[in-house]
Parts: C-alpha cells; structure tokens; sequence
C-alpha cells in the first residue's frame, strides 16, 4: 500500500518539476538528476525503515518521516517561487536570481488567454 500511494504522489514530483521548471537545454541533465535524488531518496528509506524501526518503534520511523516532509514542505512553501503564468522560456530568467528574493514580480508573464483566438 505504502509504494502504491508513493507511487501515486512524491514519486511523480520529480518529472512533473522537470517538464514544468527547466528550459529544453537542461531539461535532460536536470531530469537525470531528478530521477537520481529520487531513487536514492527511496533506496535510503527502505534500507533504514527497519533499523529505524528497532530503534524507535514503527510509528516513531512514520512520525520521523512525517516530521521531514513537515519541514521541506514549509521550507519549499518559502524558497520556491511561483511559476504559474510564466512560461517555458521565462523559467531561465525566474530561477537564474537568489530563490526567495520575490523575483517573481520581476519575471515576465504571460496572459492566460494568449494564443486562445
């Protein structure tokens, strides 16, 4: 069930942000990268799970790991800028400044009904 719902959620994310996030030129580097943090992300949990689960019990390894995904989720809440709007070719000039900095507002957008006739 764990890998199921894993499989249904986190462990899409990183070709969802690759197809979403690079330019064309990096897209390739930037998704085997991607895929290479997520596989070792994964390796690392289920090799440690049990011995995690020796040490501090099941629900204290789900708690551990509910605590982690707290905190990256807040610190992405912050860092990441918005990209909705923008489009393929602005994503370069959006992530080439210091993440955080509100050049969001400095990016240029796109409508969302250009190119609709």
């Amino acid at each position: 069930m764990s890998i199921c719902l894993h499989s249904a959620g986190m462990a899409s994310m990183p070709w969802t942000i690759s197809s979403e996030t690079f330019p064309g030129w990096a897209r390739s580097e930037a998704s085997s990268i991607n895929l290479a943090a997520n596989l070792s992300s994964s390796m690392i949990t289920s090799l440690t799970f049990l011995s995690l689960s020796e040490a501090i019990f099941t629900h204290g390894v789900f708690y551990l790991f509910m605590t982690f995904t707290l905190v990256f989720t807040v610190v992405f809440f912050f860092i990441m800028p918005e990209t909705k709007g923008i489009s393929l070719e602005n994503m370069e000039t959006l992530f080439s400044k210091p993440l955080g900095t509100g050049v969001i507002d400095k990016a240029p957008r796109v409508h969302p009904d250009a190119g609709r006739s």
